[in-house]
């Protein structure tokens, strides 16, 4: 089984969720552990077959609604204004974390460790100065072991996982732009803004409107949109 034969650990990216459950079953009747050994992500982030497998899996949510504006923009201008069909590339919206890869890969224990921190507390504004002090070795040290294993400073890799928790209060609720700094750990809208520009290429309502084609602001702080 070729499943087996695979260095360990290891990532397996699905076409599907579908696709996904079944590698995920394989593995767990090979005795392989998800996701120490091998981290499992699909397309289509659909939650009821996601539910399904053990660890449920992570995935990639596709830009369903965006698709749906975009076709019809589409047939409106081949109705209307006699144009021609064309392709259309919709982006995905982001990938939906579950537990199938939730371990972190890196073969340092020292950095595995602090890449656990960040990824449980990267919302609390003290948590770089907690993992720095919590670990056996002097800050330079863990800044150039760190980098070393994962491209990015651990300053680098907390806005990452900020920008992800973002991302996804973005998607999910409809709490202003203001207090989705403010609970993903950015502080202030100015940092939110920053860190969408630096690595998103976009500002964060920019990528609200893509991904949730239909949004309109509530007049009720804090009302949550009714998804999945």
């Amino acid at each position: 089984m070729w499943l087996r034969e695979l260095p360990k650990p290891i990532a397996i990216f699905c076409r599907s969720d579908n696709a996904a459950l079944s590698v995920a079953e394989h593995c767990r009747e090979l005795g392989i552990v998800a996701p120490e050994e091998v981290a499992i992500p699909g397309v289509d982030d659909d939650a009821a077959v996601c539910s399904l497998a053990a660890p449920p899996l992570s995935s990639v949510q596709i830009g369903g609604e965006r698709m749906g504006y975009a076709a019809a923009e589409l047939l409106n201008e081949l109705l209307t204004q006699n144009k021609r069909a064309r392709a259309i590339l919709v982006q995905p919206i982001r990938v939906v974390g579950r537990l199938s890869t939730a371990a972190v890969g890196a073969k340092d224990p020292l950095i595995n460790r602090a890449l656990t921190h960040l990824l449980r507390h990267h919302s609390d504004p003290d948590c770089m100065r907690q993992n720095v002090t919590s670990l056996p070795c002097s800050r330079r040290t863990f800044e150039r072991k760190f980098r070393e294993s994962t491209g990015l400073s651990p300053a680098q890799a907390c806005v990452r996982f900020r920008l992800e928790e973002a991302r996804r209060l973005l998607v999910k609720t409809e709490l202003a732009v203001e207090a989705v700094a403010e609970r993903a750990g950015f502080g202030d809208i100015l940092q939110l803004q920053v860190a969408f520009r630096n690595v998103l290429r976009q500002t964060p309502t920019q990528f609200r409107r893509y991904a949730v084609p239909a949004f309109r602001t509530s007049t009720e702080p804090g009302r949550r949109l009714m998804r999945s």
